[in-house]
C-alpha cells in the first residue's frame, strides 16, 4: 500500500499537482450544486404554473407589476348608445399598454361606427387612464327615402330610419331632397356636398334671421328652391342665388302678412325675383290661397326617394303669378301687392334694385351684419 507523502516531504511540483487536483474537485461538486439548484428551480416553475388557474380567454391582463398599464376607461357625453358597446368598440382595454392606445384611430373608427357623433376625444390621463369624450349631433330634419323617414343629424349623416307607416318623428323638418346614387345607409352622408352647402345656407339663415316654424324645405330642383312656414305659407325662393338676403325678406315679410290678413292666413309668397339678376324691380309678392288656381293638374314627378305630400301647382304659363281670365278679379280685388300701401311703389321711398322689405328698420339691421 502506498504511503502518503507527507507535504513536507513533497517536491515543488507534487505540491502544485495536488493543489489543482483539489481545486478541480472543488468546481467539480460546485458544479453538481448548481446543477441540482437549477434542476429544482425548473421543477418548482412547472409545478407552480400547474397548480395556478388560468384565467379565461377574455380576462384582461393584469396591471400589477405594470406601472403604463391601462386602469380605467371613461366615457363622456354619451346618451345614445350603451357605454359597453362604446368602450369595447373603442378596442382599449383595461390592463394593456397606455402606449398602445393609438387615439386617432380610435376616434376616426368611433366616428364612423356610430352615426349620432359629430366628435369624439380621445386623451390619455396620468399614463394610467383613458378618457373618450364624445360629442352628439343634433337632428337637423328628416329626408323620405326608401320607404322609411331618415333622420338626418347636423353632421350629414343617416341617422337612423323610422318605417313610413310610422309617425314623422314630431317637430321635424322636413327635407326633399334628390337619394344620393348610391342609396340610403345609416352612418353615410344624406346629401351630396353641393345639396348639403345649399341646406346649410337655408339653415344658417334661418336661424340669423329666427325664422322659426319652417316646416318643409324642398331643394329637389336647385332653380325652384321652396320652403314652407307652418304650413299656411309656401314660399319661393328661385334659385340657389342671394338664399340668405331672401330668408330676410321672408322674416320681415310674414308678420305683415300675418298683421294684415290675420294669423290664419295662408298662400304663396313669391320672392323669385331676387334670385334673377335680370329683375330690376325686387318683390315679395303674397298672393292669398282663395286666389291660386284651384282647376286640378297633373302632378310633378318626384324625384328617386321623394314623396309629394300634395301635387305641385301647374308651372305652366296658366299657372304663373298673373292671373287667367276666370281669375281677372285678382287684379282689381284682392290682390296684396297692388292694394296693400306696403306694396304700392308710387307711395314708396323705396328704389326699384331692391325689395321693400329691405329697407324696413326691422330688417335693415339683420342686413347689415
Amino acid at each position: 500500500m502506498a504511503r502518503k507523502i507527507k507535504e513536507e516531504e513533497m517536491t515543488e511540483e507534487q505540491r502544485r499537482r495536488a493543489k489543482e487536483n483539489a481545486l478541480t474537485t472543488k468546481r467539480f461538486y460546485l458544479l453538481i450544486v448548481m446543477l441540482l439548484l437549477i434542476v429544482a428551480l425548473v421543477v418548482s416553475s412547472i409545478v407552480l404554473w400547474i397548480i395556478t388557474p388560468r384565467p379565461e380567454s377574455n380576462t384582461p391582463p393584469s396591471t400589477e407589476g405594470n406601472m403604463f398599464a391601462v386602469e380605467t376607461i371613461t366615457l363622456e357625453g354619451n346618451t345614445k348608445y350603451l357605454e359597453e358597446s362604446v368602450i369595447g368598440e373603442s378596442g382599449v382595454l383595461i390592463g394593456q399598454s397606455i402606449f398602445k392606445v393609438k387615439s386617432n384611430a380610435v376616434e376616426e373608427h368611433l366616428l364612423n361606427t356610430f352615426p349620432y357623433y359629430a366628435d369624439v376625444d380621445v386623451q390619455t390621463l396620468r399614463m394610467k387612464e383613458v378618457r373618450i369624450t364624445v360629442t352628439e349631433t343634433d337632428c337637423i330634419g328628416v329626408m323620405y327615402a326608401d320607404g322609411h323617414w331618415i333622420p338626418i343629424g347636423g353632421n350629414g349623416k343617416v341617422l337612423d330610419k323610422q318605417p313610413i307607416t310610422s309617425d314623422r318623428p314630431k317637430n321635424s323638418l322636413y327635407i326633399k331632397a334628390k337619394a344620393p346614387k348610391d342609396g340610403i345607409s345609416v352612418g353615410a352622408q344624406a346629401l351630396d356636398e353641393y345639396e348639403a352647402s345649399v341646406l346649410g345656407t337655408l339653415l344658417s339663415a334661418i336661424n340669423r334671421y329666427a325664422l322659426s316654424d319652417v316646416t318643409e324645405i324642398n331643394i329637389t330642383d336647385m332653380t325652384d328652391i321652396r320652403l314652407v312656414w307652418r304650413s299656411q305659407i309656401e314660399v319661393w325662393l328661385g334659385n340657389t342665388s342671394n338664399l340668405e338676403h331672401e330668408i330676410g325678406v321672408v322674416a320681415a315679410t310674414i308678420p305683415k302678412i300675418l298683421q294684415s290678413r290675420g294669423e290664419q292666413a295662408s298662400g304663396r309668397l313669391n320672392l323669385v325675383s331676387y334670385s334673377s339678376d335680370e329683375a330690376v324691380d325686387k318683390q315679395a309678392v303674397f298672393t292669398p290661397s282663395s286666389l291660386l288656381p284651384t282647376k286640378p293638374t297633373a302632378p310633378r314627378q318626384p324625384a328617386p326617394g321623394e314623396i309629394l305630400d300634395t301635387p305641385e301647382e301647374d308651372e305652366s304659363e296658366e299657372d304663373s303669378d298673373t292671373p287667367s281670365e276666370e281669375d281677372s278679379e285678382y287684379e282689381e280685388e284682392d290682390s296684396y301687392y297692388e292694394e296693400d300701401p306696403y306694396y304700392e311703389e308710387e307711395d314708396s321711398d323705396y328704389t326699384e334694385e331692391d325689395s321693400y322689405y329691405e329697407e324696413e328698420s326691422d330688417y335693415e339691421g339683420d342686413s347689415g351684419e
